[in-house]
């Protein structure tokens, strides 16, 4: 089982956002959240791989992110042809 490591408040902050971003760039063009998502979970593994750091927190804070993005288009966004 992997421990999971504290994460600072600065990378908190920019995982969460991330996911906000990934979330919302789905009104450009659906494709291009996935590729987002997609992307970012490359990188936290290779992160995983290359310097041993687990991203379970990370990934944590980036979905949060990205659900409440989901959950802001979904609710208060009235007319988005996605939904």
């Amino acid at each position: 089982m992997v421990a999971e490591k504290e994460e600072s408040p600065i990378g908190m902050v920019c995982h969460f956002i991330a996911g906000l971003l990934t979330a919302f760039i789905v009104l450009v063009h659906p494709a291009l959240s996935i590729i987002g998502f997609l992307g970012f979970s490359l990188y936290e593994v290779m992160q995983w791989i290359i310097k041993g750091d687990p991203p379970l927190t990370e990934l944590k804070t980036f979905l949060f992110g990205f659900f409440l993005g989901a959950f802001l288009l979904k609710f208060l966004i009235v007319g988005t042809p996605f939904f």
